[in-house]
Order: structure tokens, then sequence, then C-alpha cells
């Protein structure tokens, strides 16, 4: 019981926020070329105020962490029917 409720408050909670966090870094991190910048993948941090993910549109800051290393990306995700896509994103220089 308390498991169920505590999934129905998350989905309550992060009703409208975004989810595409995992599948960006998951295609991010299928790039061979990335290891050559970070070495190992050891996890990534995601960033975006709470208060603009209620809008329609979201600027977001997602920095891949690995051994040797860490790339910044900076990005614009739009929401519509409640479904963040991805405009853009660009990779920050050093």
């Amino acid at each position: 019981m308390f498991y169920a409720v505590v999934g129905i408050v998350k989905f309550f909670l992060d009703y409208g926020q975004p989810n595409f966090a995992n599948e960006l870094v998951n295609d991010l991190t299928s790039d061979g070329k990335l290891y050559n910048e970070i070495g190992s993948y050891e996890g990534y941090e995601f960033a975006y105020s709470r208060k603009d993910a209620q809008k329609d549109s979201l600027v977001f800051v997602l920095k891949i962490n690995g051994f040797e290393g860490s790339i910044k990306y900076e990005g614009l995700a739009v929401k519509k029917n409640n479904e963040w896509t991805l405009k853009r994103m660009v990779k920050q220089n050093k």
C-alpha cells in the first residue's frame, strides 16, 4: 500500500515536469567520441527551474560527468500537449 501511495504522489509531482533527460543522456553516451573527452562515464546533472517547467518552454543545463572530465550542454525544450520536445542543445566551450 505504501509503495502505491508513493507512486501516485510521485506521478502528480512529476506531471508536466521534463522527462527527457535520461533519453538525452542515453543518446549522448552512445557516441564513442564523448569518452575521448570525459573518460569513463560517471553520471549526469540536469538542472532547470521548476517554475519555468510550468510554462511552455524550458531552458535547461545538462552536464555529463566522467572520471577524466565533463561536458556541459545548454538547451531549450518546448511543451505541447504536456510532452516535452527538444528544440536545441548546444555544447558549451570548456
